[in-house]
């Protein structure tokens, strides 16, 4: 028998191992969490109690219940949610924990966005959001904090955006995103299914009209949802303009609510002083 020692036996670079390995630690199929099936409440009122009661940051006791109008806004089945509100009614909160359900149950993913007057407001209600579903011993579990919940790396829980985990497909996770009240922050977003605008009347923008117009369009192929909260800054602006709209609710698809500092007092959720 002969040895053919003509032919040279190549081996692969240490380099070339390395990018080897990572491209199939990074594609190869693998699930990188799993939540099993369980009761998420569609009730107000339920959820809450289900995800865990808030702390009122006056009295430091926790909130059983929250108030009536709050409940109203949650429950409501318009397409578009505008309330007029005082400042320090709870809204914003509760509102933030029904983005939170809507995200796990109706939105699976899909991304919602979180539209402060400042890129720096919605991330504190990103982090406001954040701490109240870590908070939660039974929902705290859908929040990914670390990229090895998810199939690419990138993919974590920061300031900007929260990575919600998706039940049904653990490839496709739910983003809540912060955005500021700006058009070129918000045209290229494909996969919206529902919008929180807060505070959009307190944003310095002379003209706003194109900025609705933008949010509008994100939910154009997911028939999604819009909620639009915040004070009133004067007779001016599209959020007077929607006001004055609709007021009279006589649009289905169109619920305006008006929440004062005095309907928080008579709910005792603020004191007289």
């Amino acid at each position: 028998m002969t040895l053919n020692l003509s032919k040279k036996i190549v081996y692969p670079s240490l380099q070339a191992r390395k990018e080897k390995e990572y491209l199939e630690e990074q594609f190869k199929t693998r699930l990188p969490y799993t939540i099993d099936k369980e009761y998420i409440p569609k009730d107000a009122h339920e959820f809450y109690i289900d995800f865990g009661p808030l702390i009122h940051p006056r009295t430091g006791q926790e909130v059983k219940r929250l108030t009536k109008y709050q409940y109203d806004i949650w429950n409501c089945p318009a397409k578009t949610v505008l309330v007029d509100k005082s400042q320090k009614t709870g809204i914003t909160t509760s509102e933030l924990i029904h983005d939170f359900q809507e995200v796990i149950l109706n939105g699976r993913g899909k991304d919602l966005l979180i539209v402060g007057q400042t890129e720096k407001a919605a991330i504190e209600h990103l982090y406001t959001l954040k701490r109240l579903i870590i908070d939660s011993p039974k929902y705290r579990k859908y929040l990914i904090t670390k990229s090895s919940e998810l199939f690419f790396r990138e993919e974590q829980t920061k300031a900007g955006t929260l990575f919600i985990k998706n039940p049904d497909n653990p490839f496709r996770p739910m983003r809540i995103i912060g955005l500021a009240f700006i058009v070129s922050a918000l045209w290229s977003w494909k996969n919206v299914f529902r919008i929180h605008m807060s505070d959009p009347a307190a944003a310095q923008v002379v003209d706003d009209s194109q900025i609705y117009a933008a949010l509008t369009s994100r939910l154009t192929n997911t028939d999604g949802r819009m909620m639009i909260e915040g004070p009133p800054r004067g007779p001016f602006g599209r959020f007077y303009e929607l006001y004055e709209q609709f007021k009279d609710n006589k649009n289905p698809n169109f619920k305006v609510f008006l929440v004062t500092i005095y309907d928080a007092l008579k709910e005792g959720l603020v004191t007289q002083q």
